[in-house]
């Protein structure tokens, strides 16, 4: 499995199964529990803790984005 990805101009996304990151250029990370939250009002960055799953999945994703060719 390769996390799904996303490219704008001046942001990208990618989502791995449950959880999307949205990087955008000159903003703060957006990260996202899609089936807890699939209208994606609720930014994890936002509460106090990540949970493992998502500390994990975001790890990954971050890791992801990073690779791709700026």
């Amino acid at each position: 499995n390769h996390p799904v990805s996303a490219e704008g101009f001046h942001n990208r996304s990618a989502r791995e199964g449950r959880f999307k990151l949205i990087r955008r250029k000159g903003f703060p990370d957006l990260f996202f529990d899609l089936l807890a939250d699939p209208f994606e009002k609720q930014d994890l960055f936002e509460l106090p803790m990540l949970g493992v799953e998502a500390g994990l999945a975001f790890a990954k994703l971050d890791s992801y984005l990073k690779s791709l060719p700026h």
